[in-house]
């Protein structure tokens, strides 16, 4: 994997303009996949990264890469858009496709020469920033001029955001009666939910 700073600072000794993207490879149980928020895909192997396949003017990334300690609370979503038919399968299984699993996030580095066109810009390092966990894959919807355009949006949450909740669970005689045989705490809950009045009795 190559450094961020060795080609682009060399780029910049050189008057280059120096531009960054971001990049993700996603590890689905099927397969990992990877995407550019650019046009087109993009081979990174010479630095050590993947094939990176572009979600174009119509796919982003957002969200914050800042290091230290917020990032343990920093989530990213990579949106997808003009999807084939085995994206929308993952989204449908995201349950063993996509939660759970590692995303790496890169950082793409491009130079071009002084008052070059974008097209003419050169990818001079891939480096990878920060691996996070995929949570959840949600379908979204929405009007255009053109229409209507659907997008697939993975929300990627950083390796140690579980450690930030308590654990939970259904508060129910049957869960009760699972961990703790004969025990009565939770036997009228079902009458709190339906709302009807319980009178205690020594």
């Amino acid at each position: 994997m190559s450094s961020i700073f060795t080609g682009a600072i060399a780029a910049a000794i050189r008057g280059d303009t120096v531009s960054i993207m971001l990049g993700a490879k996603l590890n689905y149980l099927s397969g990992p996949d990877a995407y550019w928020n650019g046009i087109g895909p993009l081979d990174a192997t010479a630095f050590g990264g993947p094939i990176f396949k572009g979600v174009g003017a119509l796919g982003s990334m957002s969200g914050s890469l800042e290091i230290g300690t917020q990032a343990a609370t920093q989530e990213l979503t990579l949106t997808l858009s003009g999807l084939d038919s085995s994206i929308i399968a993952k989204m449908q299984d995201q349950e063993t496709e996509v939660q759970g699993r590692r995303a790496e996030i890169y950082f793409l580095t491009f130079a071009a020469p002084a008052g070059a066109r974008e097209t003419e810009r050169v990818l001079i390092s891939c480096a990878r920033r920060r691996t996070l966990v995929m949570d959840r894959m949600p379908l979204e919807a929405g009007p255009t001029e053109g229409g209507h355009q659907v997008a697939i949006s993975v929300v990627c949450q950083p390796l140690l955001a579980g450690k930030n909740r308590a654990p939970w669970a259904f508060l129910t005689d049957a869960d009760q009666q699972a961990r703790y045989a004969g025990d009565r705490v939770c036997e009228r809950v079902q009458e709190l939910i339906q709302k009807q009045s319980i009178v205690f009795s020594g």
